[in-house]
């Protein structure tokens, strides 16, 4: 969830726009039932889901289900010809849920000739969703046909859409993401010699899944390469205060600082409140190279972490440089090592 200018992505999935505020998970689970909200009538098959975890189940015929309870994470039911239901469950009494059937809906009509043809907005959009052809030659949408992709010239954006959840499937981490894509846009800058990219706008769900009953070495390995460095990798250890044994180095204004100079953490229980007590952007080093610029939005006092390392409100939190490069590929779970 990253807002983008000249270069800066804008990662406002919806999985880390709600509003989490902690972790804490226990032999405790939640149990429901699943009905049409027209007939009453219990759906066999609905998948449900704490949003951008491995936490997940399918209801059963009877339309029932149980999942691991994590608390105040949102959770998502979703069903093929249904609208997707999200609710934020504070405890772990059973739930009854409704789902509206999705009414079908004609294809948008637009009044410009889209002059791109499909081939060459996929490529801007794998580029800027999945990640460059490096890592995406290990992350496939096995559904791409399904996506939706219009160019409008008079914006000079591109826009995706998908009717049906995303089935990514990452070989380099080990998991297949289930991924509800709701909204997409690059949006291109005007003018100039070179196309170039002004912000890129997504927001979805996702479930992970594994690939394997038994994860891979290999998988664990790169896991753990990923992990480093990564956005979740330091919003953890800011709250944590452990920036510096994890590896991460503060610069403001060109100079090495201390975290406690540029950063103002105060805990409130299941949250952790972060302010900048600085102007300019700050800068972020992983292990003395890999760089992130970071500031927050104009009038935002500060921003809140919960134990998970997600952080809240994620649009107004701005990134560039390293975090912004690691892109659906390289997007782990939010209950990764917990």
């Amino acid at each position: 969830m990253i807002i983008s200018k000249t270069g800066i992505i804008k990662y406002c999935l919806l999985l880390l726009c709600c509003f989490y505020s902690s972790y804490m998970h226990s032999q405790e689970f939640i149990k429901g039932i699943v009905y049409d909200q027209k007939n009453k009538e219990p759906i066999e098959g609905a998948v449900i889901y704490f949003d951008g975890t491995t936490r997940g189940t399918v209801s059963d015929q009877n339309g029932v289900f149980e999942i691991d309870y994590i608390a105040n994470v949102p959770l998502v039911i979703s069903f093929l010809g249904y609208k997707n239901k999200y609710l934020e469950v504070t405890s772990t009494e059973d739930i009854t849920i409704y789902l509206e059937e999705t009414l079908e809906e004609l294809d948008t009509v637009f009044l410009e000739k889209d002059p791109w043809s499909r081939e060459r907005k996929m490529n801007y959009f794998l580029r800027e969703f999945i990640g460059t052809q490096d890592i995406r030659r290990y992350c496939k949408i096995k559904n791409k046909k399904k996506i939706k992709l219009q160019y409008i010239p008079s914006e000079d954006a591109l826009y995706a859409s998908a009717q049906e959840p995303l089935i990514i499937e990452n070989t380099y981490l080990g998991y297949t993401i289930t991924y509800h894509l709701q909204d997409f846009k690059i949006q291109f800058n005007k003018g100039g010699m070179l196309r170039t990219i002004y912000g890129v706008y997504y927001s979805g769900t996702s479930l992970f899944t594994e690939q394997r009953k038994k994860t891979k070495k290999k998988h664990i390995t790169n896991r753990e390469k990923v992990y480093k460095g990564s956005s979740l990798n330091f919003m953890r250890a800011l709250a944590s205060e452990k920036l510096t044994s994890q590896e991460f180095d503060i610069f403001y204004k060109g100079f090495k600082s201390d975290p406690k100079t540029v950063f103002k953490i105060v805990p409130h229980n299941a949250l952790t409140e972060v302010s900048i007590q600085v102007k300019e952007k700050v800068s972020i080093f992983y292990q003395g190279y890999e760089q992130t610029d970071m500031w927050l939005a104009k009038g935002t006092p500060s921003f809140f972490i919960d134990k998970l390392g997600n952080y809240t409100p994620a649009s107004e939190v701005l990134f560039t440089g390293g975090f912004s490069r690691r892109k659906i590929a390289k997007m782990l779970p939010l209950n990764f090592g917990l």
